[in-house]
């Protein structure tokens, strides 16, 4: 019969849990930071996605959003959801320098002003690339390769002088295509609802089925593989706010970008040249129209477009004025 005290039992006890606690700090520290290739070890090692979303958000994480790096990760099965996470966070934790010490101006872009019908303060679009697109643009043959998992508003200032090294890694916009220059990314709108629809709402003329929470919020952003055909759905804000050195000329990229895989790819873009802000803030009034792919666009007034010879490009030929 073991006539040892309680106590000590308690205390035996108490004594190997925190030895295997300290083992397993020693463990998580021999980790290090989370990177992308840890993730990929956990995904191969079983990880589901909560668990991998969840190291992607960890205060520690030192992650590479590199086409390069995200295609690797994709390949190794790490799923979508975890991919736009990395990207997202990547593009956090990265700071650029400012494009110049010293004083800035505040320029502010008016989005659709006085427009209040629902259908003016939204971009909705099918999800679905039309079947010309996925040659142009050379899609894979993945099921996100070949579908449209979000819709962003983006500006960018492309002035060689203003553009940080490693400007790849730090904007989510496809490059390689040339559809958009060297840039330093000021504002980046992202995150569109996803919904099942029916032929009208792929058309974007009528309304999707979007899940939302109980606040109101989008509960799905961005269809899974396994989604039938639906919407897009970003809601368009009333501003988009950025610092600005004053006193220099600056060269902006207005654009509207759909996602394709791990990248955005720019839709239209229209260029601002010699756009220069003070000490009293630069206010413009952009247009937004975003009923359906063939009507995507985004242009300034027409005062605007004098000033700053304004020149607009599209992916599939722009909408007719």
């Amino acid at each position: 019969m073991d006539r040892r005290r309680p106590g000590f039992a308690a205390a035996g006890l108490l004594a190997a849990a925190l030895l295997a606690a300290a083992l397993l700090g020693v463990v998580a520290a021999a980790e290090g930071p989370v990177t992308d290739e840890r993730i990929v070890r956990e995904c191969l090692a079983g990880a589901g996605t909560e668990e991998l979303l969840a190291l992607v958000r960890s205060e520690d994480a030192e992650l590479d959003a590199s086409p390069e790096m995200l295609d690797e990760m994709k390949r190794a099965g790490v799923p979508p959801e975890v991919l736009r996470e990395t990207e997202r966070r990547a593009r956090e934790a990265a700071q650029p320098p400012r494009i110049a010490e010293g004083p800035t101006g505040r320029l502010t872009l008016l989005l659709n002003p006085g427009r209040t019908k629902p259908k003016q303060r939204r971009i909705r679009v099918s999800d679905a690339p039309p079947l010309d697109l996925v040659y142009a643009w050379s899609l894979g043959t993945g099921e996100e390769d070949r579908r449209f998992t979000d819709v962003a508003i983006f500006v960018a200032c492309s002035v060689a002088e203003h553009v940080p090294d490693r400007w790849r890694s730090l904007t989510p916009l496809e490059s390689e295509s040339g559809a958009i220059p060297r840039h330093r990314m000021l504002a980046f709108l992202d995150g569109a609802a996803w919904g099942r629809s029916s032929l009208l709402g792929r058309l974007g003329l009528g309304g999707p089925e979007i899940e939302r929470n109980e606040d109101g919020s989008p509960a799905r952003r961005g269809p899974a593989p396994d989604d039938p055909p639906g919407v897009l759905e970003l809601p368009i804000p009333e501003r988009i706010e950025v610092d600005l050195a004053a006193g220099v000329s600056h060269e902006l990229q207005l654009g509207i970008a759909l996602r394709t895989g791990p990248r955005f790819r720019p839709w239209t873009v229209t260029t601002l040249s010699d756009v220069t802000v003070g000490d009293a803030p630069l206010t413009l009034e952009v247009s937004v129209t975003g009923a359906g792919l063939d009507r995507l666009a985004l242009d300034v007034d027409a005062a605007a477009r004098k000033t700053y010879r304004a020149r607009t490009t599209c992916a599939r030929g722009c909408p007719a004025e």
